[in-house]
């Protein structure tokens, strides 16, 4: 999964493979992260293009970078000359496409045994949440919206949810969100839950600027 300041940055992050899972590429590193790349590495740049460049001498995207527009458009056409000289320069305008509202990732499994004890259950939703957050980063993306579903030993279903201010994509928040909600919903309540569940909403493509600047 990458995050960058627009998708062009997020996308070409995203295929680094850190052993996390995540890559992240601040404004400020974008033209350290482009500059001795082959210009094939950019994204949407083909392997026709590429040797057209490499015919014109330009071997990197640094040097695409500072190559000469009127040179760019008299090879390429004004379109896609001037988008080769933007996106070797970190930048691309493209919007973000966020998902339908109504996509979900959820994961919900049954406890050893029917129980109301808090430290039963959280170990089995630490495992759910970790499950949900594989997903999202498998999806590249970030959720707003946090359910937490308990199905009690009568099989009546409860949920109790959170909005978040941002989407976000980090386990620890979604386990410190859950983590309240069950807490509550104990106190509150006298249950008997059999099944316990994790749902995510709001989801979102990880590869906005809003979304990478709540990282720094």
């Amino acid at each position: 999964m990458g995050l960058g300041p627009n998708k062009l940055i997020a996308k070409m992050a995203s295929s680094e493979n850190k052993p996390d899972g995540l890559t992240v590429i601040p404004q400020h590193d974008v033209n350290q992260f482009l500059a001795n790349r082959a210009p094939s590495q950019l994204w949407g740049v083909g392997d026709v293009t590429a040797a057209r460049l490499e015919k014109m001498g330009i071997k990197s995207v640094g040097q695409l970078a500072s190559s000469d527009i009127v040179s760019l458009i008299d090879a390429f056409g004004k379109k896609k000359g001037s988008w080769l000289k933007k996106a070797a320069q970190g930048i691309d305008e493209s919007p973000v496409r966020q998902r339908e509202g109504s996509e979900q990732i959820g994961r919900i499994a049954t406890l050893p045994e029917n129980s109301s004890d808090y430290d039963l259950i959280m170990p089995v939703l630490d495992n759910l949440a970790e499950d949900v957050i594989k997903k999202t980063i498998e999806r590249s993306v970030s959720f707003r919206q946090v359910t937490l579903i308990m199905i009690t030993s009568d099989f009546k279903t409860q949920t109790r949810n959170h909005t978040l201010q941002r989407a976000v994509a980090e386990k620890e928040i979604l386990r410190q969100h859950l983590d309240k909600l069950l807490t509550t919903f104990l106190e509150e309540n006298k249950p008997t839950i059999r099944r316990i569940g994790v749902r995510v909403a709001g989801l979102q493509e990880i590869s906005s600027q809003t979304t990478l600047a709540s990282y720094f």
